[in-house]
């Protein structure tokens, strides 16, 4: 458990590379994995952003939660494993993940 006056909320974005002809399945499993996410305590919010062109096939999803704790239990929740374990075989590599949150009055991120 994280000290409550390191509570700050927690930014999440996830880019995935989708292999050609796998992106409505993949929308379909992540708007789903969206909607369970909704459902945990301290959950913010969340969107997703297309491929811009394509020819570049990234996804990226956003999301927030209020707190480190929260997030960190969808983090390790077998729901979001699930999802991301369907999700595999549509992605052409691992996702890239960038942990941003509020520390001492700047943004720390991590990747990871």
């Amino acid at each position: 458990m994280i000290e409550k006056d390191l509570q700050e909320p927690v930014t999440v974005v996830v880019s995935r590379r989708v292999k050609k002809g796998k992106e409505a399945e993949f929308e379909t499993i992540s708007s789903k994995m969206t909607e369970v996410a909704s459902g945990y305590e301290g959950h913010l919010g969340a969107v997703m952003f297309k491929p811009a062109n394509p020819d570049d096939p990234e996804y990226r999803v956003i999301f927030k939660f209020d707190t480190p704790d929260n997030y960190q239990n969808w983090e390790t929740s077998e729901q979001r494993a699930r999802f991301l374990e369907s999700m595999e075989p549509l992605l052409e590599e691992p996702p890239a993940t960038e942990i941003m949150r509020r520390c001492c009055d700047m943004v720390c991120t991590s990747r990871k």
